[in-house]
């Protein structure tokens, strides 16, 4: 999955999760990500749960874990915090 950040609001924290998880703990991966900044994520299973924070992991929610991705998912990341899809 790709996603690139058009959020202007500060840095956005990530972390995701396996496709199965129903608790949201402990992430597989995380980092943060910029306004213009691009992040590539690909699960070995192919599809993940993610979730997106503003200002770090106790920041405000942006993206609720919860929502399956697949590998093959294009986004960009509104300024206003929304994913809008590119490709699928």
């Amino acid at each position: 999955m790709r996603i690139t950040s058009r959020y202007e609001n500060g840095t956005v924290f990530w972390r995701t999760f396996n496709k199965d998880d129903a608790m949201y703990f402990v992430g597989l991966m995380e980092g943060n990500l910029s306004y213009g900044e691009s992040l590539q994520y690909d699960h070995p299973a192919g599809y993940f749960k993610m979730e997106m924070k503003s200002n770090g992991i106790f920041g405000g929610p942006i993206i609720a874990a919860g929502r399956v991705y697949s590998n093959s998912d294009e986004f960009i990341l509104s300024r206003e915090g929304h994913l809008e899809r590119v490709t699928n």
